[in-house]
């Protein structure tokens, strides 16, 4: 699952995709829906210039990410600032047991999350 929140931690909008497709589909349909010039912080699996070219190419969103360990270059302080919240996130929604949902239809799935995002998503706002 592919995963845009906002500052406080609020899903915005989400992709779910196979293992087994590119990544770059999901981030192209995500950022499309954002707005002009958004800063998007991301974890270092979309370090990859196709994927900020594209981004902002396509949607004028610039993304920024954590530098791998054997990276150079000086630390974002964008990312450090909300780094914290975009890790608090997901151990929330793992928490809410959203990989351990047991469904028999793909409509029941589809379900299942987005309950739960609407839960974490009335946390959040409430906090």
């Amino acid at each position: 699952m592919h995963l845009v929140c906002d500052s406080q931690g609020v899903p915005v909008a989400f992709e779910m995709l196979p293992a087994s497709w590119d990544e770059l589909y999901a981030v192209q349909h995500l950022l499309a829906d954002l707005p002009e010039h958004a800063q998007v912080v991301a974890d270092k699996g979309y370090i990859c210039d196709r994927d900020w070219g594209l981004a902002y190419y396509y949607s004028d969103v610039t993304i920024h990410t954590e530098y791998r360990n054997n990276m150079g270059g000086k630390p974002n302080l964008l990312v450090k600032q909300h780094h914290k919240t975009i890790e608090t996130v997901f151990s929330q929604l793992e928490k809410m047991g959203i990989q351990r949902l047991h469904t028999r239809t793909l409509n029941g799935f589809y379900l299942k999350v987005m309950a739960s995002l609407s839960a974490l998503a009335f946390t959040n706002l409430i906090d």
